[in-house]
């Protein structure tokens, strides 16, 4: 099981080094995802940027923050709860999502490109399977995960 774990998270703090070499703007592969996450939902908040990106709502803030400042965000107030932002794109973070896009497009794709067609159906299958059961315990409060059970 170890395998699976330790080669899930080297290929992907590798696919985080080539973005961030790659990246134009000089933002990290967090600050893309945020943007990327923020630009396909339009607006969004806090809240749930921090949920998406698995960290705690005060490193989002700061994130938010930061993003602001360099005009890729905006913040206003959510008139339906006025105690909340309400986080949207600029112009600036949708150039930057289709960036992101392009750089880990190509990323994967090379990563992929010694696998047949066969294998390469087979790998995303696989891939597939594992993702609806990590969403779907997800949504049931990883309760299948309790030691205890």
């Amino acid at each position: 099981m170890d395998i699976f774990r330790k080669s899930f998270f080297r290929i992907h703090r590798i696919a985080q080094r080539y973005y961030n070499s790659k990246m134009e703007e000089g933002l990290t592969a967090q600050e893309a995802h945020a943007l990327r996450i923020i630009s396909f939902r339009k607006t969004t908040t806090q809240q749930l940027l921090a949920d998406r990106l698995g960290v705690d709502k005060s490193q989002v803030t700061r994130l938010v923050k930061k993003l602001e400042q360099e005009g890729y965000l905006t913040r206003t107030v959510n008139p339906e709860d006025r105690r909340e932002k309400l986080i949207s794109a600029t112009p600036k973070a949708d150039a930057v999502r289709e960036q992101d896009l392009a750089l880990t497009g190509r990323f994967y794709e090379w990563l992929l490109s010694e696998m047949n067609e066969e294998e390469r159906e087979a790998l995303a299958k696989t891939l597939e399977g594992l993702l609806e059961r990590a969403i779907e315990a997800r949504r049931n409060g990883f309760s299948e995960l309790e030691e205890d059970q």
